[in-house]
């Protein structure tokens, strides 16, 4: 039976919704206003669709040319100030008192060619969407039948077949029965979440009223990145997210802890070298060696550093470094796992069967190693220079030391901002790092700039 609303109630609900969508608007702009011109009171749609466009990560925020999927209140959480409400805004977000009422984004990771950092990098991209639009972001892989092959999570070729290999459960909501119940009929009837080079068109799906919505990774462009210009910069963010996405399982915690253990790190400051090779030159140009080891000589001379924590999958610069290391006079940490020189994590480069549990844990216990230590550096081109200071600043709850090397970058510089832009620095070829008075000991935002 339709029920018609009365006359004079329909004006009123117009001009609540245009209300909205002003406030919609103003708070996007607030976001955007330190890249581009802050748009006018009388923008058209059109001309804050280009500009979302430019930031790629807003584009499916909008749904169709008079329908706005974002709310202010999420959006106004991205100007938050301190880093525990971040966590505590996000942890909400994925913990509903309702699981039965909830809305849902089922994230899958079909990507097969990227690493770990970058997997992760838009994992957190698919977080950033579910808590703007409200949903609780669960992977489908943990909530899937185990027979559900297509499903499984790349990085675990072993039950459980997700991240849940390594992590805890994302939310309480995960196992809840109501995901069995929107799955049941196959993740294919599910709608796909709209590509940001299709949002808004007519020939995109609209997702802003669907209960449940599936995010690939396959299907996302390697364009989209997390806004550079949220409160405290993207680094506090991203740690927030690896506290709530990459909480490690009980057995992961103990191989770090037996590894920090055995190599006397306890305690003890140390240096993460993250020396990417392998495919990485089909990137990037091949960034010298001599640009971490002139960094690593002037954390001995600063600050009496000598413990350095190697990332890498080239055995012949690891040779290379623990010979230099003896030299010199500095301890160099590495894991003990096999190492070829090559992505064997990407299908793009190797063809033979791996093993992505042993790929997946190598990774993990990497960053979770890495956590502990003080500065990290690297390429800044390198997703890896994403995730594992987000893993160090969750760890010591404070902004660490991340070096950029040989100019190379990527949507990763000025991922903190204000006084803490200074822990993070890009350096040009043949540059050494100008050294912060906090270091190793105190706040670096409460300390100020170094004088």
């Amino acid at each position: 039976m339709l029920r018609w609303l009365p006359i004079t109630l329909v004006p009123c609900l117009l001009r609540r919704a245009r209300a909205a969508e002003s406030e919609v608007r103003k708070e996007l702009a607030l976001l955007l206003k330190e890249h581009f011109v802050m748009p006018t009171p009388s923008s058209t749609v059109g001309e804050m669709k280009d500009m979302f466009a430019a930031m790629r990560f807003i584009a499916t925020l909008r749904c169709g040319e008079a329908h706005w999927c974002a709310k202010a209140a999420p959006l106004q959480s991205l100007r938050t100030v301190s880093s525990q409400d971040i966590f505590q805004r996000l942890h909400a977000s994925q913990n509903p008192s309702n699981c039965e009422e909830a809305r849902y984004l089922i994230y899958h990771d079909d990507r097969s060619t990227s690493g770990f950092g970058w997997n992760a990098f838009i994992l957190f991209s698919a977080f950033l969407q579910a808590f703007l639009e409200e949903r609780v972001l669960v992977e489908a892989a943990a909530v899937t039948d185990r027979d559900h092959h297509r499903w499984h999570q790349r990085w675990c070729s072993d039950p459980p077949f997700s991240m849940k290999c390594f992590f805890r459960s994302w939310s309480r909501c995960e196992r809840s029965d109501i995901i069995s119940k929107v799955i049941d009929g196959g993740l294919e009837r599910l709608p796909e979440w709209q590509n940001v080079e299709t949002a808004g068109k007519t020939n995109s799906t609209c997702t802003c009223n669907e209960d449940t919505v599936l995010w690939r990774a396959s299907r996302r462009s390697d364009d989209v990145f997390f806004p550079s210009i949220v409160t405290r910069g993207r680094f506090w963010w991203y740690a927030a997210m690896v506290q709530i996405l990459m909480i490690p399982l009980p057995w992961l915690e103990e191989s770090a802890s037996m590894f920090l253990a055995s190599h006397q790190l306890n305690g003890r400051p140390f240096v993460v070298a993250a020396v990417r090779r392998g495919n990485k030159s089909v990137e990037v140009p091949f960034v010298d060696i001599r640009e971490f080891t002139n960094q690593l000589r002037a954390f001995k001379e600063n600050y009496g550093i000598a413990d350095v924590l190697l990332q890498t999958e080239d055995p012949y610069e690891l040779q290379f470094l623990e010979r230099w290391c003896s030299y010199q006079g500095l301890r160099l940490h590495y894991t003990e796992n096999f190492r070829t020189g090559m992505d064997r994590f990407s299908t793009r480069f190797w063809s033979s069967r791996v093993n992505m549990t042993e790929e997946g844990r190598v990774a993990a216990l990497n960053l979770l190693i890495g956590s502990r230590g003080v500065a990290v550096l690297g390429s800044f081109h390198s997703a890896w220079l994403k995730l594992q200071p987000a893993f160090m600043m969750a760890y010591h709850k404070k902004a660490v030391l991340v070096i950029g090397l040989a100019s190379q970058d990527y949507q990763n510089f000025r991922s903190l901002l204000g006084s803490e832009a200074e822990a993070q620095q890009l350096l040009r070829p043949g540059e050494v790092f100008e050294p912060v008075t906090w270091l190793l000991h105190g706040d670096p935002w409460r300390r100020g700039p170094r004088k």
